[in-house]
């Protein structure tokens, strides 16, 4: 819900809107790849409308921002137009005159179209193989790929993730999350383990992951496209043809979860979503599924 506020901040240029857009942004706790990402378009719009006054934005300006990128996927249009949406709810709680957020339509995505990231335990076995463990790159990154696996983090997450925030005695962490919350994970022995060994490589920095550069190890976390580009490297190693994500990890970690009889609501917790809907979309449960769990429930039962 918006609530108008008690000021006015008209007559701004886009570009002073979108400058004050992005400190509410931080101000609010946005995450650094929302930040990234959202600035990365507005600019694009920037140049595509012109910094006119906000005022002088129209529809029609959005329409040719979009057509200019031709044929894309329903999603990234999706994107793009929800960025455009966000600053226009900004400028009308601030009192900056732009164009109605109401006028903005997002495109329906048909279920068929959705785009559900994947991996089987099979081919997480195949991407571990390929690993090159006389390495430290090799070491790191089969740390990430066992911590995303079995802890079920977002990308955001395992990059942010301080040393100092590690329980190795409950097998826990906490990171922050989106919306600035600290947000808890737990991992097994195994990944417990690989921490270990990859720590006792680099025991001076303050981040769990760091980036390497020609070799040598530096004092910063790694970056979410490091960490995509070493699961890409891994897959075609591994003769893997479809597209891996970091995020299918989380979605094996669910899978996995909820197909040896864990409870969803434990499930909800463990992934820290806050509404259940969303960890709904995580469970895959397929038509052949459903079969055997019926047969489980009744016939099994009934005959025995």
């Amino acid at each position: 819900m918006y609530v108008h506020a008690p000021f006015s901040l008209a007559n701004m240029t886009l570009s002073q809107a979108i400058e004050r857009y992005f400190i509410h942004c931080k101000s609010f706790a946005y995450s650094e790849q929302t930040i990234r990402c959202y600035y990365f378009i507005l600019k694009r719009f920037v140049l595509s409308a012109g910094n006119l006054e906000t005022e002088k934005i129209t529809i029609a300006d959005v329409e040719n921002f979009m057509a200019g990128f031709g044929d894309v996927k329903v999603r990234t249009t999706r994107l793009y137009l929800t960025c455009i949406r966000s600053l226009s709810h900004f400028c009308f709680d601030y009192g900056i005159q732009f164009l109605d957020s109401r006028k903005i339509k997002l495109p329906r995505q048909k279920k068929n179209e959705t785009v559900k990231d994947e991996i089987t335990e099979d081919e997480f076995g195949r991407l571990r193989a390929v690993i090159d463990l006389s390495s430290d790159i090799g070491v790191r990154n089969r740390t990430i790929i066992e911590l995303l696996r079995y802890s079920g983090c977002r990308i955001s997450e395992l990059c942010g993730l301080e040393v100092q925030n590690i329980n190795f005695e409950r097998r826990e962490f906490c990171v922050k999350g989106k919306g600035g919350g600290m947000m808890y994970y737990n991992f097994t022995p195994e990944v417990s383990c690989w921490l270990k060994r990859w720590l006792s490589i680099h025991d001076t920095s303050q981040w769990v992951f760091c980036a390497f550069n020609n070799g040598i190890l530096k004092e910063r976390p790694i970056g979410t496209f490091i960490v995509r580009q070493s699961l890409k490297k891994l897959r075609q190693k591994a003769g893997i043809e479809k597209r891996i994500t970091p995020h299918a990890m989380r979605h094996l970690f669910a899978t996995d979860w909820d197909r040896n009889g864990g409870n969803i609501f434990i499930l909800q917790k463990l992934l820290n979503h806050s509404k259940i809907t969303t960890t709904q979309t995580y469970v895959d449960c397929g038509r052949e599924y459903v079969r055997k769990k019926y047969d489980e429930f009744f016939i099994n039962r009934i005959s025995s």
